[in-house]
């Protein structure tokens, strides 16, 4: 479930895409590419499915936010997990199906592949931070990339926007480290009369609108039992300008289905479309 899909400057599609937690296994990130325009599809290996690994989380992967494209043959994936050490994992979570992909089990890393003799490894990782999981990448840079492997470089600066208090991060050492810098203002909504107020952000994801421009959509949860007087998880876009830093835009409301009662929706993306329009995009299981 929760796929994404992103296009690489040589025209490579990459689609990952995660499993749920059972009682039999703790749920996997898988990444699954296409050289053909989607006529076709594997890894770097030619193997369906190829399950995403790493070396700083210890159970468990899941990947929900959009990656950071560098060039054609580097891009940076936000996954998250349990990494070693963690004290935000529930095993009776995962025992009952719940984790990893639970609040209880959060860490979020990125991994950096790179594309090297026609095969996709991960050449390093770093962990972006902890008690946090759906992260979303982008990158600021011009595709300038120096040395191989653990040693890559590459110009410019990597943001990520991160579940479930709306964190934002950046890094100016290809991210290898990350700051705070921001977060997210939070949204608010009436129970029952009662004015409520929340920072819930989840299923981050950016868009590049320009060199100097990004568009951000999220969701974020009014409730967390789902009772209340409107949606749960409406949908919110904002421009991100990283020169102008994170506050110097306001989110807005896209979607909020009022009037049907409980419902499930969110799951937010957006796409700029060749008028140079965005269309944003999620699902809504409403009556």
């Amino acid at each position: 479930c929760r796929a994404g899909v992103e296009l690489l400057p040589d025209g490579t599609i990459i689609l990952t895409y995660f499993t749920n937690a059972t009682t039999d296994a703790p749920g996997a990130t898988y990444m699954l590419m296409s050289t053909d325009n989607g006529q076709s599809w594997g890894n770097g290996s030619n193997d369906i499915g190829a399950e995403v690994s790493s070396e700083i989380l210890d159970l468990g992967i899941g990947k929900r936010g959009s990656i950071a494209v560098i060039d054609s043959e580097n891009f940076l994936m936000p996954v998250y997990g349990r990494a070693s050490g963690s004290n935000s994992y529930n095993v009776e979570a995962t025992a009952t199906g719940a984790g990893p992909f639970s609040t209880y089990h959060r860490d979020a890393v990125m991994l950096h592949y790179q594309k090297t003799d026609g095969e996709w490894n991960v050449v390093w990782e770093t962990l972006i931070d902890r008690e946090i999981d759906e992260t979303a990448l982008m990158y600021t840079g011009s595709g300038v990339v120096s040395g191989t492997g653990a040693a890559t470089t590459f110009d410019g600066d990597l943001y990520a926007f991160a579940r479930e208090i709306g964190n934002v991060y950046k890094s100016t050492d290809c991210g290898r480290s990350w700051a705070r810098i921001a977060t997210e203002e939070p949204r608010t909504w009436t129970t029952s009369g009662t004015i409520m107020s929340a920072n819930q952000i989840i299923q981050p994801r950016f868009t590049k609108v320009s060199d100097e421009c990004w568009f951000v959509t999220y969701a974020n949860y009014n409730s967390l039992n789902y009772s209340y007087d409107r949606l749960c998880r409406p949908v919110y876009g904002k421009m991100f300008y990283p020169e102008a830093g994170w506050y110097a835009t306001t989110s807005r409301l896209i979607y909020d289905e009022v009037g049907h009662g409980s419902t499930d929706m969110a799951d937010p993306c957006s796409v700029l479309t060749a008028d140079g329009k965005l269309l944003a995009i999620y699902y809504n299981t409403s009556t």
